[in-house]
């Protein structure tokens, strides 16, 4: 009958026996004949080179040579998969050489197959995972040291944090025998001390008062340049397409949304909110002299634009003044009797 098998890596089913029975047509016979020859004198040469290192790596193993007993578990699984892998595929392969068709195989081998591939397929994510690990271990076998570009040679030691001796038994013990006279011990070691890193000095080069002052008056000219009074003369005598804004649309705006909001809660639950003090003077500086901005109410500093004025001065600060003088003196009289 027809064999039907299911490959997991594909998850397809394949049919055996009508590949091999297309495979045996005459048109691919004559073709197929000398892959073939090519393919056995392939083999014949790669199993000269390798019985070599086969015997060498057997006797290696017999002669207790190769220490593996310290080796990683999964690389143990995964070659004993492979050799069972190759093992079962060398069956089939006796089988078509003998030109018997696949259904007189026994059916524990294509399933065995199959099952190792799958395992070695779901072997590859934690191969990736363990692969600095197994490169690492290889430098060590080849050169016998670890790498001094390892990353791992730089992480912290727990074991440097804690003191070799312990105090609180030193103390003890020097409660218990204070008639004894200590001698000190040349074989003891020095406790651990910590030593800062030594800090290359470098010389602290201190703001010049002239170059503060110049600093000062950079900003004020940025600031004057851009008040609204330069702004008004750069549209009007530049040719620049005019732009008109409105520094309060803004917070109208913002105010119009908590309304709208405002107002969308009370329609929804039937409830009258309180109008708060914040938000009474919030609508007074909407509706004051508050939202016509700087136009009017404040020209602006310009006089930093005039190089001819006197260089910059820092504000001096207030003196604090402290608060017992502020307070008034309060007399009582006495009454009359």
């Amino acid at each position: 009958g027809c064999q039907k098998y299911f490959d997991a890596r594909r998850h397809t089913v394949i049919d055996f026996d009508s590949q091999f029975d297309v495979m045996m047509c005459p048109e691919n016979l004559e073709a197929d004949f000398n892959a073939t020859l090519e393919s056995l004198k392939d083999i014949k040469s790669s199993v000269g080179s390798a019985l070599p290192v086969i015997s060498n790596l057997l006797s290696a193993v017999e002669n207790k040579e190769l220490n593996t007993g310290k080796g990683l578990s999964f690389l143990d699984v995964k070659n004993t998969l492979m050799l069972d892998y190759l093992i079962q595929l060398t069956r089939i392969v006796i089988c078509k050489v003998d030109g018997k068709s696949l259904s007189s195989c026994t059916q524990s081998v294509i399933e065995r197959i199959v099952e190792d591939r799958t395992f070695l397929e779901k072997m590859r994510p934690i191969e990736n995972k363990l692969k600095y690990q197994i490169d690492k271990l290889l430098k060590i076998s080849l050169t016998g040291k670890l790498d001094e570009a390892d990353p791992l040679r730089f992480r912290a030691n727990p074991d440097n944090l804690i003191p070799k001796g312990s105090s609180h038994d030193d103390e003890e013990d020097m409660g218990d025998n204070t008639n004894e006279v200590i001698k000190p011990s040349t074989n003891a070691k020095k406790p651990g001390i910590y030593v800062p890193p030594k800090l290359a000095a470098v010389h602290y080069d201190e703001e010049n008062p002239t170059d503060k002052g110049k600093k000062e008056q950079e900003k004020l000219k940025k600031k004057a340049l851009s008040s609204s009074i330069m702004q008004e003369l750069k549209d009007q005598y530049f040719d620049t397409p005019e732009e008109i804004h409105h520094l309060s649309d803004t917070y109208k705006a913002l105010a119009k949304q908590r309304k709208k909001e405002k107002t969308k809660y009370e329609e929804d639950y039937m409830v009258r909110l309180n109008v708060t003090k914040k938000e009474k003077h919030a609508m007074k500086r909407l509706t004051t002299i508050g939202t016509l901005g700087d136009e009017i109410t404040r020209f602006g500093d310009i006089g930093a634009l005039d190089d001819e004025l006197k260089p910059y001065t820092p504000p001096k600060k207030a003196k604090k003044v402290s608060k017992k003088f502020n307070k008034k003196r309060t007399s009582f009289k006495r009454r009359k009797k």
